[in-house]
């Protein structure tokens, strides 16, 4: 299915890293390329890949506004009071769908449109 849809580069990437096994983390891997295509899967050094990926979804989706960098800041000085810091290497899926769920709830305050939680978890990877 993600083939058909024009996924194949994305595809061939993640095979590619998984044939290494080696003990980079996909991030490294991908930010060692010499193209822009990093950029395109939202990979960056500094364990924020889910929002890189998340942003360009948002901007998409026209849904411009639907979060700022400073939401996503405020979300890790929130774990790391509770007590749950954010690794370094990335956020979990969990603390996605939460932040998700806030930010749609921000976006239903404000009148303003949501992003599709059915949609989301059907893509998820």
């Amino acid at each position: 299915m993600l083939e058909e849809d024009g996924f194949s580069e994305y595809l061939e990437l993640v095979d590619a890293y998984k044939t290494l096994g080696g003990p980079m983390t996909f991030a490294e891997f991908v930010l060692a390329r010499p193209d822009d295509f990093a950029q395109a899967i939202g990979v960056a050094g500094d364990g924020r890949c889910a929002f890189h990926v998340l942003a360009r979804a948002v901007d998409a989706l026209g849904l411009a506004g639907w979060f700022s960098n400073d939401d996503v800041d405020e979300l890790y000085r929130a774990q790391a009071e509770k007590g749950k810091s954010i690794a370094a290497a990335g956020v979990v899926w969990s603390t996605i769908w939460a932040f998700i769920r806030q930010r749609n709830r921000a976006a239903r305050a404000a009148g303003t449109s949501e992003i599709c939680e059915d949609t989301l978890s059907t893509n998820q990877t």
